[in-house]
């Protein structure tokens, strides 16, 4: 059966600064799995990879066997939230239309 979610070596960088180095870990259907650790451990880091609103620097993710940066993924888990209807804002992660910084 596929995994629901494969990581494997993901590592991200912005510029110098390494966000994320060789994250590797595999759900498997039925599983519950947590995914906590302290501010900037590199947590929304890998839900925005997984969710196709970044890209890795190197290594590969997975959503049902299919890549996390394709569209097919992308559409079914990442529609573009717009402010009223009830999506959190989650500290930045999505742009907010006409708001300013």
């Amino acid at each position: 059966m596929t995994e629901v979610v494969q990581l494997d070596h993901l590592t991200k960088r912005f510029g110098k600064f390494q966000a994320l180095t060789n994250v590797t870990f595999t759900i498997h259907p039925g599983e519950v799995f947590g995914f906590i650790g302290p501010n900037g451990a590199g947590k929304s880091t890998t839900i925005r990879i997984l969710l196709g609103q970044l890209r890795a620097t190197s290594g590969h993710a997975s959503i049902f066997g299919q890549p996390a940066w394709s569209n097919a993924v992308s559409r079914l888990l990442a529609p573009n939230p717009k402010p009223g209807l009830g999506l959190p804002h989650l500290r930045g992660l999505f742009p907010v239309p006409g708001a300013t910084s």
